[in-house]
């Protein structure tokens, strides 16, 4: 909403498709998630059928939001702190440096 929206009252949609998913916190801004199950309310949903992924989606890959993707975290579904995350015994984790 530029100046002369806001003068004439109005003010910006802050949810452009409708899902209530804030667009600053949407991972599909514009595509509306209504119907699919988004655990942690980023506005990707957890699984993608056809329809989704014609809509130009793809699934969610850390459901519940945690920073711990879902094909290593042992609870995908339950957010936890990934500081005290103990990693499976079949998983390496590769320092880097920044």
């Amino acid at each position: 909403c530029d100046t002369e929206c806001l003068a004439a009252g109005m003010t910006a949609d802050t949810d452009d498709d409708g899902d209530g998913v804030l667009d600053d916190a949407d991972a599909y801004p514009t595509i509306s998630v209504t119907g699919e199950t988004d655990t942690d309310a980023d506005g990707a949903p957890d699984a993608c059928d056809t329809e989704c992924l014609a809509a130009g989606m793809t699934a969610d890959t850390d459901d519940d939001g945690d920073g711990i993707e879902d094909s290593v975290d042992s609870n995908p579904m339950v957010a936890r702190d990934s500081t005290s995350y103990t990693l499976p015994e079949n998983v390496t984790v590769i320092e880097t440096e920044e």
